[in-house]
């Protein structure tokens, strides 16, 4: 799984707040500094209007685009 996919599932257990904030991010191998690299995009994946799932469009060329 990408760092990226790990932090956005560290950040929604941060978010959830039902373990330390050190086990999370040991559990997920992520760093404080994944955290803030990632957040602003998480943020955007949890803020879309109501019901709507996120498509391909929404996700970073990298991602929306894997190499074969």
């Amino acid at each position: 799984m990408s760092r990226q996919y790990r932090t956005w599932i560290a950040l929604y257990a941060l978010d959830a707040n039902e373990r330390p904030r050190a086990e999370i991010l040991r559990i997920n191998e992520v760093t404080e500094a994944d955290l803030a690299e990632f957040e602003a995009s998480w943020l955007q994946l949890r803020c879309r209007p109501g019901g709507t799932l996120p498509t391909r469009l929404d996700l970073p060329a990298d991602i929306a685009q894997p190499s074969s």
